[in-house]
């Protein structure tokens, strides 16, 4: 397997013994914002969604939009592009939120929502449809997907951010 498919799949590409032709095929969302196409494997988005009301948080960094009620709870909503310090389109922009698991539940932040303005299609990706791109950094690592570029966001960095802006 090669790294591609290693980044997009996470601990599942570390199993012992021979994989399977169907195991390195990866099921994955990929959605899109004004100026970037990102794809997530399918394990780490909780639910698609309407965009709800959102309410802002005094103080709070210009990427973290507020919070939004989902499902008697309620979560955290990023702005990617401003937290990738790019403009933004608003959050009533959005046509959808992907609300993601957030991995280590840091400060009771179970879930993250990020707004975007395409409706998530599923994509079964195989590493013959992958290839390296030169855009890394501490939020993501991109990829070619049949020529096109998509980031694959770290998660559990934007959970750290959140809970530190929440905190703050």
């Amino acid at each position: 397997m090669n790294q591609q498919a290693t980044i997009i799949q996470g601990a599942e590409a570390t199993k012992p013994g021979n994989i399977s032709d169907e195991e390195k095929r990866i099921r994955c969302l990929s959605f899109d914002f004004f100026s970037y196409h990102m794809l997530v494997p399918s394990v780490v988005v909780a639910e698609v969604t309407e965009v709800g009301k959102i309410e802002p948080k005094k103080g709070a960094p210009d990427w973290f939009a507020g919070m939004m009620r989902w499902r008697e709870l309620f979560v955290p909503v990023i702005i990617f592009e401003k937290i990738m310090n790019e403009a933004a389109a608003t959050p009533s922009s959005y046509r959808k939120m992907v609300i993601f698991n957030a991995p280590e539940n840091i400060g009771g932040v179970p879930f993250i929502a990020v707004g975007c303005q395409s409706i998530p299609s599923l994509n079964i990706v195989d590493e013959s449809r992958l290839a390296v791109s030169e855009r890394h950094n501490e939020l993501l690592t991109s990829i070619l997907l049949d020529g096109e570029e998509y980031v694959i966001p770290d998660i559990s960095v934007f959970e750290k951010r959140v809970t530190q802006a929440l905190i703050g």
